[in-house]
């Protein structure tokens, strides 16, 4: 219902809050047969996943990540 009712920003906030792991937990993905690897930094306003890594912050949108 909050999502119809436009309510974005605290859908948003109640599943972070409700998602300990989009916070400060190793992950790793694989891109193109590459193995990458970051630290969650949250989640954005459009529901992405956001990935520290050495080359800057990532937005995941899709896909699958292991949690270490």
């Amino acid at each position: 219902a909050r999502l119809r009712a436009g309510d974005h920003a605290t859908l948003l906030r109640d599943w972070t809050e409700m998602s300990p792991a989009a916070h400060g937990r190793d992950v790793s993905w694989i891109v193109e047969g590459e193995v990458r690897r970051g630290v969650t930094g949250g989640v954005d306003g459009e529901g992405a996943l956001l990935v520290r890594t050495a080359s800057g912050l990532e937005r995941l949108v899709a896909g699958e990540v292991t949690w270490a």
